[in-house]
């Protein structure tokens, strides 16, 4: 088993437990499928307004889905490094398409892109 909460921040887990039945007298040498989340937050605001992104908005990024939070804030993941990634927010009857372009950042687990304008 691996405590999920001892994994850094900028490190996801597919699995935390993992089975083996070894040979009588002898070990297993398990290995847990980790890889960088290439993670980010940001602001996301309307092109239109300047206001932020409504809280409860969905982005759609690759296979997966990300629900923006209070003053646009959003959280998202398996971003290509050092390249320009699109996705598209919807709410209600809106939608919108922002593009980030994505680099690591030393020392700091997940990069802060601040203000995203989502057109």
């Amino acid at each position: 088993n691996i405590d999920p909460n001892s994994v850094p921040l900028d490190v996801t887990i597919d699995t935390i437990q993992l089975t083996s039945i070894p040979y009588y007298r002898s070990g297993d040498l398990l290995k847990f499928p980790l890889h960088y989340a290439h993670a980010a937050a940001m602001e996301l605001v309307s092109a239109a307004d300047h206001k932020p992104i409504p809280a409860g908005a969905i982005a759609y990024f690759k296979n997966a889905n990300f629900v923006v939070g209070n003053e646009g804030r959003l959280y998202i993941t398996d971003l290509a490094e050092n390249k320009s990634n699109q996705f598209v927010v919807k709410w209600d009857d809106s939608s919108c398409t922002a593009k980030v372009n994505y680099q690591t950042q030393p020392n700091t687990p997940i990069a802060n892109l601040g203000r995203i304008i989502c057109e």
